[in-house]
C-alpha cells in the first residue's frame, strides 16, 4: 500500500491482538458499504478469487470466505483497543494527524486503486443494505457509522 511505502513499513493482514501490545498499531476504516462495493469491484478487476455471481447475489446470500481478506470485517482486524484508528473518509487529514504522531513530515497521499462507475449510493438496494449492515453490524457500531 502507499501508506506503507511512505511510512517505510510492512503491513499485513493479521488482528491487532497477534501484534506485540508495547508496539504503535494503527488502522484505517472505511463505511461498509463503501468498503464491501469497493472490494467487490477490486476483486474483480485485480485478483483470480472474484465471486460468480452478482454483486446483488453476493451481498445478500454470499460467502466471503473466498476472498478473504478484501471482505473481512474491520472488528477481525481491530481486535483489540489500537494506538490509532483513522477513518478513510477523512483519509488525508488523519494521515497528517498519524505523520504529527510519528514524528515525520507530512506527505501527501497518492490517490491508488480509484475505481470508476457509479457510487456505492447508488448501488444498494434496501434489501442489500439489510444484509450488508447485518453481516458488518459490529462495524458499524464500534466505528461510528450509520446504517
Amino acid at each position: 500500500s502507499s501508506m506503507a511505502d511512505i511510512l517505510g513499513m510492512g503491513h499485513d493482514h493479521e488482528p491487532a491482538s497477534r501484534a506485540d501490545p508495547r508496539v504503535f498499531t494503527f488502522a484505517f476504516v472505511r463505511n461498509p458499504y463503501a468498503r464491501l462495493w469497493s472490494a467487490w469491484q477490486f476483486v474483480q478487476v485485480a485478483t483470480d478469487m472474484a465471486p460468480k455471481c452478482t454483486f446483488k447475489e453476493f451481498t445478500i446470500d454470499g460467502s466471503t470466505e473466498d476472498c478473504e481478506p478484501f471482505f473481512r470485517p474491520m472488528h477481525w482486524f481491530i481486535d483489540r483497543p489500537i494506538s490509532f484508528v483513522g477513518r478513510f473518509e477523512s483519509l488525508q487529514s488523519d494521515f497528517d494527524r498519524l505523520m504529527q504522531i510519528l514524528g515525520k513530515p507530512r506527505q501527501v497521499l497518492p490517490v491508488v486503486n480509484s475505481s470508476s462507475g457509479p457510487s456505492w449510493q447508488d448501488t444498494y438496494t434496501p434489501e442489500m443494505k439489510r444484509a450488508v449492515y447485518s453481516r458488518y453490524e459490529l462495524d458499524f457500531t464500534r466505528f461510528a457509522y450509520g446504517a
